[in-house]
């Protein structure tokens, strides 16, 4: 059975959004000053473009799946909207290591789940669709890997049912 999980961050879209118009503004005021004469229509038109484009832009990338899981592997895509599933990292299940579960305060919360192969690490935030379903998964199927005690305290602080999850790892 697979499963897909898609990157899906409210909070990303509406920054790109900003900055696009924020640029936006930026370039018609530059058409303004060059022109030399009072802003216009373009004046209002132009950030309107650039936020319609990021918009849509982020949009088509969301369209993608970011994570596909299978029965013998794990793939992190790259965000493309103009090409569809373009591997960006693949991961046996055999193959993974070490589980690492992590999280970051500044600039902004966010929860990371780190899969480390022999020369391959996938990484995943919590910005993406279902991610505690997504961990859960990630702790049954790599069979084969080994975590940290900074892992299982920072599981039962976080996502204390999951914790029952870890014991068929192995401490490192």
């Amino acid at each position: 059975m697979n499963k897909e999980y898609k990157k899906v961050s409210w909070s990303e879209i509406l920054k790109d959004e900003i900055l696009g118009l924020v640029f936006g503004f930026l370039a018609a005021l530059l058409v303004a000053w060059l022109k030399k004469e009072p802003p216009g229509e373009i004046f209002y038109i132009i950030p309107a473009v650039f936020g319609l484009v990021s918009l849509i832009y982020n949009l088509l990338s969301n369209l993608g799946s970011f994570i596909l899981i299978d029965q013998e592997k794990i793939t992190q895509n790259h965000l493309n909207p103009l090409k569809r599933n373009i591997p960006r990292v693949v991961l046996r299940w055999n193959e993974i290591k070490e589980v690492n579960f992590d999280y970051t305060s500044f600039p902004r919360f966010r929860l990371r789940l780190e899969l480390k192969g022999k020369d391959k690490t996938l990484q995943a935030e919590n910005d993406m669709s279902h991610f505690k379903d997504f961990v859960k998964e990630a702790l049954v199927r790599s069979y084969n890997a080994s975590y940290s005690p900074k892992t299982l305290a920072n599981l039962n602080k976080f996502m204390k049912d999951l914790v029952p999850m870890v014991a068929s790892l192995k401490t490192i």
